[in-house]
């Protein structure tokens, strides 16, 4: 018993310490104004962007992780729809932002990078989630987990071809329209959040090892003992005196099958994520209305919006957090999920563990819709600006 009461003080501790970090960590919020037109393609772009804000990772201490509660900064890639107009958002932390600032300029030189406020706080009051929120306010939120583990990928912006021009017979399919179009249904006094918040992560690759040797057929083998390997080597002698030691090597080689087919692809694709940057990501949404104006089939409409990226793993709703309980003190539990999602988007709190994307598979999943997603919500820089001519006359 008192093993198990320790059990539950450390995972409490290690989640206070984690969210009182976040909290403590400055950071700055960043609109992507969208530019009318693209010099290149925009995921792979998005893609470099976000491979380039690796460099911000730290090795933490196990003293600093568990007692301090310190953890890897990230940032967060977000979407708002605020009363049906749609913007692009990125959270930069205070010490990164002209490094950060400069990296978008580089891919995107026609778009418009404007420090903003807090959209989450300027549209809905701050204490919306205690005194107002039984009152005006309803929402319908979730994080979202992946279905297997995070070593078999998600289907990226490579499938759908946005890394590439086609001919005038092709058309693009932009997976992302999906969730813009869902999230510029909403109208006034309504608003959507879309947020993926990610930190760098390092020694994943691992785990993707293991799971292609065992699609392969290969035994996952322990590290021996030191008594185990003395054992083994005194045996290695003596099989060679004896000539047992290529039979048993020929023996170990018909045990090994060769995928074909399907379990090729699917070993090709773990291999093709880990060849990648990863980072430790949380994707959660948010549907957040004045009671008068609430829509359940918004709330509804949140659970197709990864189906596109379906292939060798998939995204789900966590139950965990969803804000809709079926049984045992339904109201009360709903209304603390609902404060308790509300409040983590706001800080930007990353829920332990997570799991691991790679930055193609991030930028599938966030970057600035091109001309296939034609939705007039999307707010778009006006004008292209450029710098005046050399030669042009000045009047004194």
């Amino acid at each position: 018993m008192p093993f198990f009461a320790w059990g539950i003080f450390w995972e409490l501790w290690t989640q206070f310490a984690s969210l009182s970090w976040d909290v403590a960590t400055s950071s700055v919020l960043y609109e992507i104004r969208l530019p009318r037109e693209y010099k290149k393609q925009s995921a792979p772009s998005m893609e470099h962007v976000i491979s380039s804000l690796y460099h911000i990772h730290k090795d933490v201490l196990k003293f600093e992780h568990y007692v301090q509660g310190m953890a890897q900064r990230g940032y967060s890639l977000e979407i708002g729809s605020n009363e049906g107009e749609v913007h692009f958002y990125l959270r930069v932390p205070s010490d990164r932002t002209r490094y950060a600032v400069a990296e978008v300029y580089a891919q995107f030189p026609d778009a418009e990078v404007v420090e903003v406020e807090d959209y989450t706080k300027t549209h809905v009051p701050i204490d919306a989630m205690t005194t107002l929120f039984k009152k005006e306010w309803d929402l319908w939120g979730t994080e979202f987990f992946l279905v297997k583990d995070d070593v078999f990928p998600l289907r990226t912006y490579i499938d759908f071809a946005l890394d590439r021009e086609l001919s005038k017979e092709e058309t693009k399919v932009d997976p992302l329209a999906n969730i813009v179009e869902a999230l510029a249904s909403v109208g006034p006094d309504e608003y959507f959040w879309y947020q993926i918040l990610i930190k760098p992560e390092i020694g994943w690759e691992e785990k993707s090892q293991k799971a292609i040797d065992k699609i392969a057929g290969k035994e996952a083998k322990e590290e021996p003992s030191v008594a185990q390997k003395a054992a083994e080597s005194l045996t290695s002698v003596f099989s060679s005196m004896l000539g047992a030691e290529e039979e048993e090597k020929k023996e170990e080689q018909t045990r090994i099958s060769f995928p074909i087919g399907p379990q090729y692809d699917e070993m090709k694709a773990i291999d093709g994520k880990r060849s990648k940057l990863g980072y430790r990501c949380t994707v959660r949404c948010i549907y957040l209305a004045r009671k008068e104006k609430y829509n359940k089939r918004h709330a509804q409409g949140m659970l197709g919006f990864f189906r596109p990226f379906v292939k060798y793993n998939s995204l789900k709703t966590d139950k965990r957090t969803v804000t809709t309980i079926d049984f045992f003190f339904k109201k009360l539990r709903e209304h603390d999920r609902k404060k308790n999602i509300l409040l983590k988007y706001r800080l930007r709190a990353q829920r332990r563990p997570g799991f691991i994307l790679n930055t193609e598979e991030l930028a599938t999943l966030f970057h600035l819709p091109g001309k296939e997603v034609a939705s007039m919500s999307l707010q778009r820089v006006p004008a292209k600006k450029a710098v005046a001519p050399a030669q042009l006359p000045v009047i004194k």
